[in-house]
């Protein structure tokens, strides 16, 4: 198994893991405005030991710089990821239409995510799905933390817009 991030002692609205056999291959976490969550718990020590204290501070500081906090009528997609050997089998796929099903049967106005602009197959994912670009942003920090300069969020419309 992957490590995600935050490990979440018991399931909430909007957090779903894939399995294959037994397995976790997946994760998708939705976040909304007064979202009410169990706290997250993190293994940092157990991290750390792993990949070392300076990585993963850096890690939690990047985390904290890019939370982002949705609008009212806004699904964010706060994290979505599948294991390198299991993409390209129609997980992520699967995912994301959770995350819009989720999001439509919760009267959300959009469904949105941030993802970085090198990363082409995810966002060849997202635009087959119906997002579409709505801004992109150039960050030092996250050049300079994990060589990601440019980032672009995406927004697909669940509602007519007039």
């Amino acid at each position: 198994m992957t490590e995600t991030g935050a490990v979440y002692s018991s399931p909430f609205p909007g957090y779903v893991v894939a399995e294959v056999g037994g397995e976790v291959v997946g994760v998708l976490a939705l976040k909304w405005a007064g979202q009410k969550r169990p706290p997250g718990e993190y293994p940092i020590r157990r991290a750390a030991s792993k990949y070392g204290w300076r990585k993963v501070l850096k890690l939690f500081l990047g985390l904290w710089l890019l939370e982002y906090k949705p609008k009212p009528g806004e699904c964010y997609i706060e994290h979505i990821a599948v294991m390198p050997g299991f993409q390209g089998m129609g997980i992520g796929t699967r995912l994301l239409e959770f995350g819009e099903e989720f999001a439509r049967n919760n009267k959300f106005e959009r469904l949105t995510l941030h993802v970085a602009s090198s990363n082409k197959r995810a966002i060849r994912l997202y635009m087959k799905r119906g997002f579409k670009t709505e801004k992109v942003t150039r960050s030092r920090i996250t050049q300079r933390l994990f060589g990601i300069p440019e980032w672009r969020y995406m927004v697909k419309y669940l509602t007519l817009r007039m």
